[in-house]
């Protein structure tokens, strides 16, 4: 009797344990994750190196970048040079290196060789902070925060008294304002963990509003409209039209009918440029450009 009470006792505690270990699993991946961001090198921005000042104003140059990201070539003597008060489009197939080129541009990543000149001078010369603070980049992923409406839209600037009528005004261009009246606290609605109480296509036009208010001297857009409807897409291409009157564009689309508001289409293949130009110039070039442009037609169906 001794040895089954003693017996059922040690089992019920291994029943117990038994049942830690999926919770044990799942908190070892989650500790697994926490430790792999707390081991990371913090970057150096050199805040306090005093450096140029910074005012995109000219040219960018990019001059025979090359890039390899784990043995594989990605830029290959890589050179574009990217016009200020102009739509700059960058367009080809996936993996080409489009976003490389971006995270080069914003100075997340470095190159092995070759160098980005801003305002004829070696990018090395500014502050990364500075450079960041110049451009707003405005990617496929729309990243919310879990605060209001405001405090989203109010993230990029430094006037965190911006009046309810200006931030109506770049509502408008971001066409965010026809939703965002709807709500119930209006601009202090609250988000849920990453705008999830939002569609993706409000979402992408909370980010819009956001990075417009920033009120950057270079713009970027990758895949900026994936996830707008037709009538959407169409006005928010007409917005950053008019902002490449006063600032830098550049964008990055799959969709190859949006390179019509181009002032110049960059194709890129095997890691650097194969062919430039307006969008009726590379249609009546019948390059790379037109085999994409006739490629994207029949895959919906249509005839070029």
């Amino acid at each position: 009797m001794a040895f089954i009470m003693y017996f059922q006792k040690i089992n019920a505690l291994f029943n117990e344990a038994f049942s830690f270990i999926p919770l044990y699993k799942i908190a070892k991946v989650s500790a697994d994750r926490l430790y792999e961001i707390i081991s990371v090198k913090n970057e150096n921005i050199e805040t306090d190196i005093i450096k140029e000042k910074i005012n995109i104003n000219q040219v960018i140059v990019i001059n025979k970048i090359n890039f390899s990201y784990n043995n594989k070539k990605i830029l290959n003597d890589f050179s574009m040079k990217i016009y200020p008060n102009k739509v700059n489009v960058l367009i080809g197939v996936s993996g080409v290196g489009k976003s490389t080129l971006v995270n080069l541009l914003m100075g997340f990543i470095k190159a092995d060789s070759g160098t980005i000149y801003i305002n004829n001078k070696d990018i090395s010369n500014y502050r990364v902070s500075d450079i960041r603070n110049s451009i707003a980049l405005l990617s496929q992923e729309s990243i919310l925060l879990q605060r209001t409406v405001r405090e989203n839209i109010l993230y990029e600037t430094n006037d965190i008294l911006t009046d309810d009528e200006k931030i109506s005004v770049i509502l408008g261009k971001a066409k965010a304002e026809e939703f965002i009246i709807k709500l119930p606290n209006k601009l202090d609605y609250m988000l849920t963990d990453n705008g999830n109480n939002f569609s993706s296509g409000e979402r992408q036009r909370l980010c819009l509003a956001r990075e417009l208010l920033k009120d950057a001297e270079v713009y970027i857009f990758d895949e900026a409209t994936s996830a707008l409807d037709i009538e959407t897409e169409r006005i928010i291409l007409q917005t950053i039209k008019e902002l490449a009157k006063t600032k830098t564009v550049i964008m990055i689309t799959h969709k190859l009918e949006n390179t019509k508001i181009a002032d110049i289409i960059n194709v890129m293949d095997n890691g650097k440029i194969c062919e430039s130009g307006s969008y009726d110039e590379l249609i009546n070039k019948k390059g790379s450009f037109f085999n994409l442009l006739q490629m994207n037609k029949k895959e919906n169906g249509l005839v070029l």
